[in-house]
């Protein structure tokens, strides 16, 4: 494409000199078009086209220019995926994506950003349940495929309503218990951290409770005139804000019981001592 006729019409010297010149024209545009067919041309074909109709004395720049810009691009992307990947989402293409492929990318780029961004949010919840639910989190090939995200966000939602359900019901004994005087605090937290085994446990605990109570209204029913209203007091405390055990049950009922035993001999030594 370099235009060298003019050499005819000159002496020998200034021939070569000219064409010297056009030489190293012709290299820099052969140099210019490997560059736009390897470099550009597998990224844009119609950019590529445009630049190889280009005559500019910088055209040399542009095409660097050009290149680093879609090379940037290209890792940005690349390694952008590389860290959904480490996030867990599975993408079809199994390496890295191509040079061919850039643009299309780059066009669906927003809508993937919302659907990675909405899908990693669910797997973080899943990772949850996959410790404290394992047996309720057994559809694994859901789990970080885009295109079953819709069904894979259905399975997460269902296990957190499920996991609100099992929260309220177990509010609502604590609850009930709490109105009793019970101090339930470290049972919202078992709840806030796992319903379903601390519903469980709750439920398996509600014997310990109710006989619990009983033994408080024993305690405050006991007559005090003649002294021990201080363990009273001390023991309703222990049954009420510590955890309770069946040793600890035991324990209370036999000294409620001896001391029902001792004030009503005492209370009747002294009604006879009286008569």
């Amino acid at each position: 494409g370099v235009d060298a006729t003019d050499a005819n019409e000159m002496g020998i010297t200034d021939a070569l000199e000219f064409l010297a010149d056009k030489q190293q024209l012709a290299d820099s545009r052969r140099s210019n078009r490997l560059r736009i067919e390897h470099d550009i041309k597998p990224f844009d074909e119609r950019l590529a086209e445009r630049m190889l109709q280009k005559d500019d004395d910088d055209l040399d720049s542009q095409i660097t220019a050009i290149i680093d810009n879609l090379r940037e691009r290209l890792d940005a992307l690349n390694q952008t995926i590389q860290d959904w990947r480490e996030r867990g989402i599975i993408f079809n293409e199994k390496g890295k994506i191509r040079s061919e492929d850039l643009l299309d990318w780059e066009a669906n780029l927003p809508e993937i950003e919302k659907a990675v961004s909405i899908h990693i949010r669910a797997l973080e919840r899943w990772s949850e349940f996959k410790t404290l639910w394992p047996d309720r989190c057994t559809d694994f090939e859901l789990a970080g495929s885009l295109e079953h995200t819709e069904e894979f966000l259905d399975l997460v939602d269902s296990l957190d309503h499920e996991w609100r359900e099992l929260e309220l019901r177990s509010m609502e004994i604590v609850g009930s218990w709490e109105d009793e005087g019970f101090a339930m605090d470290y049972w919202r937290q078992r709840i806030a951290e796992e319903p379903r085994s601390a519903l469980d446990w709750l439920n398996s605990e509600t014997q310990r409770y109710t006989k619990a109570n009983e033994l408080v209204q024993k305690l405050l029913m006991l007559d005090a005139s003649l002294g021990g209203e201080d363990d009273i007091i001390q023991r309703v405390a222990i049954l009420r804000e510590y955890e309770i055990d069946d040793p600890l049950l035991e324990e209370m009922d036999e000294w409620i019981n001896t001391n029902a035993i001792r004030s009503a001999r005492h209370r009747m030594m002294l009604e006879t001592s009286w008569m």
